[in-house]
């Protein structure tokens, strides 16, 4: 498989670093490597373990001067949250790793990065594990629910839950109307006590 170059000229002991990291993958983890690229002073191997699980390895080149390694790991430490893996480590030539501080392998577990050691003969040593990277779920958007706000009656003009209950009743038509004739009361004293006046009541009644 060969290396895939942007703007980047890898030396023979890069390439050599390569094959060991790329043996790694395969000897060590059981998997396989899917592709190898290169751009400025650092090159990517991605690849997949035995589980199924996505691991990116990327080299330290080994033309990195000694006074900036420190630099670079932490600055490639960082660069990592963007890589698309499961599981990601930083490798490293064995007569560079040496000058690495105690501080840049702080940042190194910080966030997640693994080590890998890579000597001249073509061991590669874990120095330090790689934590599995916890993909952020995407949270579903909470549905808009419309809120539908019944007017409420004011109490002077509420209507009755069962309207024909407190219907007011009607007169009924069963009910006397009042007689044609005066009530006593309005009779004048001296008709009074008149036989006649029940016959002429009852003859007004009929009609007769």
């Amino acid at each position: 498989m060969g290396v895939e170059s942007k703007e980047a000229t890898l030396s023979r002991e890069d390439l050599m670093y390569v094959d060991y990291i790329k043996k790694f993958i395969v000897d060590v983890k059981r998997g396989r490597v899917d592709r190898v690229s290169a751009r400025d002073n650092t090159i990517e191997i991605i690849g997949v373990d035995s589980t199924g699980a996505r691991l990116a390895v990327r080299l330290i080149s080994s033309r990195i001067p000694i006074s900036y390694v420190n630099t670079e790991v932490t600055h490639e430490a960082h660069e990592a949250e963007e890589i698309d893996a499961d599981y990601v480590y930083l490798a490293i030539p064995s007569k560079k790793l040496i000058y690495i501080a105690k501080r840049t392998r702080e940042i190194l577990k910080e966030k997640g990065v693994g080590l890998i050691e890579v000597y001249a003969h073509g061991d590669t040593v874990e120095v330090m594990s790689s934590s599995l990277r916890i993909q952020k779920p995407v949270q579903p958007k909470s549905p808009v629910v419309e809120r539908i706000i019944q007017p409420r009656l004011s109490e002077e003009v509420r209507l009755p839950a069962n309207p024909s209950s407190e219907r007011p009743e009607m007169p009924s038509e069963n009910i006397a109307r009042p007689s044609t004739v005066d009530s006593e009361e309005k009779i004048p004293d001296f008709v009074k006590d008149n036989p006649w006046l029940s016959v002429l009541s009852r003859r007004r009644a009929g009609g007769g």
